[in-house]
């Protein structure tokens, strides 16, 4: 795929850059656009701005027809938009009436016991649940721009706000039908755990979460999140462990007011980066990305490299060499990075 590594608003100013003036041929920038990014990290996002900008290049019967067929086909875009807009302006009842009445009504796409619906929101997403799951059903495709799952985790957020706990599980359970690989469901749902004190339940759906994490954030996340089960289990050396770690992947605020938690606690917290890795390793919890999912990165940057889009090819081996910072990804790394940067190769002992 063309551009795997650009931005929304990068790719916005790579379309409009094409722009010559004229209508038909702008439009046809768009469309082609649309086609192109079909499958980017950021599809939805994307998709959503080409479209809005497509409009533009309409004449006013097209953009009555579009606009109606939008409406009509994916109802649940125009739903999510407007639930994404109350809940950005903190109207959260307005987003509930909407999401409630949604729910109770005759929805599409509702599996039953011959038919399983899925829709990720990228095609790294797809790739997970083709390497972890069997589909047993009847598959049936939701249009890729129409994150349904999405509805259902909103509506759960506003659930718990409600303190309506169980209610809350049940549809996030739902989503997940939708997307199993999704992280936004997962992370809630662990949220949710934490509140009901659930231990096990949220132990156990971490490390389903760690399978399926492809981005730092995401892996500090679970070391975070590891680290408050820990506290709760009155295993703090463990939870300090485990916050010190998650800052190898992303520093936050979060992680050091923990560590003072822990520290008040009476427990030490003055451990180096390599002495928090070993107490991890020693408790059976990995220490780098799913090597599958890093395997994936590095073979990103590979064809990039062939296709000599150094550029990308860099981006890629930097994520496959923050989630594993082995001696190969730490090589292709290097080694972008200096050509990038004008340096030509550099010599790296293996």
């Amino acid at each position: 795929m063309n551009n795997e590594s650009n931005s929304c608003e990068e790719v916005i100013k790579q379309v409009e850059s094409q722009f010559n003036g004229e209508m038909e041929h702008d439009r046809k920038v768009i469309m082609q656009a649309m086609d192109e990014y079909r499958d980017a990290p950021e599809a939805q996002e994307i998709i959503h701005r080409l479209s809005r900008m497509l409009t533009n290049y309409l004449t006013e019967d097209e953009k009555e027809g579009f606009s109606k067929a939008l409406g009509k086909s994916m109802p649940e875009i125009s739903l999510l938009e407007s639930v994404e807009e109350d809940l950005n302006n903190q109207r959260f009842e307005e987003a509930f009436i909407k999401l409630d009445n949604y729910m109770k009504e005759e929805r599409r796409y509702v599996p039953d016991e011959e038919v399983e619906y899925h829709v990720f929101r990228n095609d790294f997403e797809e790739m997970l649940f083709e390497k972890y799951f069997t589909v047993k059903k009847e598959l049936r495709g939701i249009p890729f721009n129409v994150p349904i799952f999405m509805l259902y985790h909103y509506y759960a957020f506003l659930l718990i706000e409600q303190n309506r706990y169980d209610e809350a599980e049940k549809y996030l359970k739902m989503g997940l039908e939708y997307n199993p690989v999704s992280l936004h469901l997962m992370f809630e749902l662990i949220d949710l755990y934490k509140k009901k004190g659930e231990w096990d339940n949220m132990n156990k759906l971490i490390q389903d979460a760690f399978t399926y994490s492809y981005t730092p954030d995401s892996i500090a996340r679970i070391y975070r999140d590891l680290g408050y089960y820990y506290v709760e289990i009155e295993k703090p050396e463990i939870a300090a462990a485990l916050y010190i770690y998650s800052i190898k992947f992303e520093q936050t605020q979060q992680a050091y007011t923990e560590l003072e938690y822990i520290k008040n606690m009476g427990q030490n917290i003055d451990i180096t980066m390599e002495e928090a890795q070993q107490i991890v390793r020693d408790q059976n919890i990995p220490v780098v990305a799913n090597p599958f999912i890093v395997k994936e990165f590095r073979e990103r940057g590979d064809k990039f490299s062939e296709d000599e889009n150094l550029e990308a090819a860099l981006e890629m081996y930097t994520i496959a060499y923050i989630l594993d910072d082995s001696m190969e990804n730490q090589m292709r790394y290097k080694m972008a990075e200096a050509i990038v940067n004008g340096e030509g190769h550099v010599n790296i002992t293996l």
